[in-house]
This record gives structure tokens, sequence and C-alpha cells, in this order.
């Protein structure tokens, strides 16, 4: 059944629920037929939000549900990326290639976006835009109140090292390096001190159910273990905003699954903001709180989504 449920305030990043109680006119106080724990629910543009319910529940047509919120960001609803009428065009040969071509979006703070469209769309071009790792031919990407065309290298490798996380289809671990020193890599680069490095870089790997295989080199682990490791060297230097780009593009649908489960859980526990390119809409449909669809270089679609694997999750684990 589905019930529509008035939350206390109006929040803009995710947030936890539970029902404690209803409330029916002429009561004095709330009924508690039962404490519900709701699921992580998406960002939301008002204070209303539909939320399905498994089993049977008795209410009256007049009953009003009322739930608790628990804020997981404290800056909740701020801009963390911002992208206004940008272009990225390049030539080829004798052709003009409009790779991105006067998109504006903005996320907030805390959103799981999906970026979605076909093969040649412009959703990896405008992620490398927020990455860092191009710069447009014209217009603003400003992430965390930075314009990132306005840095200079310097600024924008520091950007990349201690902002944002990055996560590939293909995985880009180093062959030569064991599973710790690939996670490791970050730290040095930011210049921590080699017992620090070490500790953060098991911790990392605990987190991802790698504690034991820290001394395996990329070839010895499966697709789904050395995303994994992808995915702790992104998250060493607890970045803000994580990207990644068709993240499990090289993986069977039960480690997909469990890959999918992690990043949502960094965006749930963590408040972190997280921008996913995709070209499988069921995918986005399954996880994402937000849907934009690019297509020919342009923004076509930008859609709210409420993600059903969180609501999966949070009820079997309730059960």
């Amino acid at each position: 059944m589905e019930i529509t449920a008035k939350a206390t305030q109006r929040w803009h990043g995710p947030f936890h629920s539970r029902i404690t109680g209803l409330h029916q006119p002429g009561a004095v106080g709330p009924m508690q037929p039962k404490n519900l724990r709701l699921p992580p629910l998406p960002n939301l543009p008002a204070n209303c939000v539909t939320i399905q319910i498994p089993g049977p529940i008795k209410l009256s047509s007049q009953s009003v549900p009322v739930i608790e919120t628990a804020n997981h960001s404290d800056r909740a609803g701020s801009e963390a990326i911002r992208a206004a009428n940008v272009f990225r065009h390049y030539q080829m040969g004798t052709a003009l290639v409009r790779a991105v071509d006067g998109v504006s979006i903005t996320i907030r703070a805390g959103e799981f976006v999906a970026l979605l469209g076909p093969s040649g769309s412009g959703k990896s071009s405008l992620l490398n835009l927020i990455a860092g790792l191009d710069r447009p031919t014209s217009g603003e990407v400003v992430v965390m109140g930075s314009d990132l065309a306005a840095l200079p290298r310097e600024n924008l490798a520091k950007y990349r090292l201690h902002t944002v996380g990055m996560v590939f289809q293909s995985f880009n671990l180093i062959p030569k390096m064991t599973v710790l020193e690939n996670v490791e890599l970050p730290l040095r680069f930011a210049e921590i001190d080699r017992n620090q490095r070490v500790a953060r870089a098991r911790q990392a790997l605990e987190r991802v159910g790698l504690g034991q295989r820290l001394n395996h080199r990329p070839m010895e682990l499966s697709g789904g273990e050395q995303q994994r490791v992808s995915l702790a060297r992104a998250l060493i230097n607890s970045p803000k905003l994580l990207l990644a780009d068709e993240p499990t593009g090289n993986l069977d649908s039960r480690t997909g699954s469990e890959i999918m489960g992690l990043i949502c859980g960094f965006n749930n526990s963590l408040g972190m903001t997280i921008v996913m390119v995709t070209h499988e809409q069921a995918l986005a449909q399954k996880y994402a709180s937000r849907m934009i669809h690019l297509a020919d270089g342009k923004l076509v679609d930008d859609q709210p989504n409420h993600p059903t694997a969180r609501l999966d999750a949070q009820w079997k684990g309730a059960q």
C-alpha cells in the first residue's frame, strides 16, 4: 500500500525517517501500532513524500502518519555542483564534435544523481568536466564553490586529490602494485606520513570487505574485488564528491549489485554526493534519487526518482 506523509521539516539532502505514530481526528495522542523504520529517502523538493509500506497496515482515510527525520549531512541542501551553459567542443579532423552543448544543471549536496544517455550523448564528457580532468570550451563548472575553469593547474590537481573521488568501468589499478599500495597511492601524492597511509588504506579496504586481500595484486582478484579496490582508493582522502563512470559495466549482475550497494551506503551514511554515468535506465531507477538524461550533448530530461533498492534493502533488514 502507499501512504502520503508530511515530514516535520523540509529537507533537500538524504535522511532516514520512521513512523512514530498515527494521529487521528479526536484522538488525544498518536496511535502506536508499530514503530516502523523507513528507508533512506531521496532529496525532497517539498515536505510531502509517498512511501510504500509492505504488509497489512490498517489506516483510516483520515489517519496522518507522523514522521521523524534525522539529517545525515551538515551541508544537506547546499549547492555541490553547478554547471552554467557549459560547452565542450573539439575538432576531429574536419568535423566539430559538440560533446557537451549548452548544459546547465545544479546538484545539491547529498544527492545521488544518474547521468543517462546513449553512447556519444555527452555524459562521460560532462563527468570529466566535473572531475577537473578537462576544461570547458565556454561556460562555468563550479564545484563546492570553486570555478574549475578558472583554477590554475596546481589548484586543479589539489581539487582532484582532496575534493573528488573517481571510480571507472575499467578499474584503472596499477598491475605491479599490491592492493594496499594501490589504495595508498593518493595519500602518497598528498604527502601523508607512511604509518598513517598504511593504517588509512587498511581501514578503507576493510570498509569494502577486502581486509584479507591487502598483499594481492589486481590480476589475482575478481572483477568485483578490483572494483572494490577502486572504491577504497576513491574514498581514501574522504572526498565530498564521488564520480562513477559505468561502475558496473564490466561486472555480472550480482557483483554489480554488491558494488552499487556499497556506493549507496556511502551516500546514505556519509551524505556523500554521488554522480554516476550509466546507459542503463533500470540501474538508475533502482539506485539514484535523480535521473538526468543527455542526448547529442544536450540536457533533454531531469526528473526526481524514488530508488527501489533502498526501500527493498531497508525492509529486508527490518524483517
